[in-house]
């Protein structure tokens, strides 16, 4: 059992007149108290958001670009 919340995803473009990425609609799930914040990880994107993008991650580099 976990709590369960409806929320929206908005990431803005560098200035005002680059588009947003939005998604209006999402309903997210509250990890375990501690599970993921002792690693340094404060949220998870996962595949219902990643599926409208371009995401091209370089291990060796450690970086990621993120197009939408």
């Amino acid at each position: 059992m976990c709590d369960q919340y409806d929320v929206s995803l908005t990431i803005f473009g560098p200035t005002t007149s680059s588009p947003r990425f939005n998604l209006p609609n999402l309903l997210v799930i509250a990890a375990m108290p501690n599970s993921l914040s002792t690693q340094g990880i404060d949220a998870l994107i996962g595949r219902d958001v990643l599926g409208h993008c371009l995401m091209h991650y370089n291990g060796t580099a450690g970086f990621f670009t993120l197009a939408y």
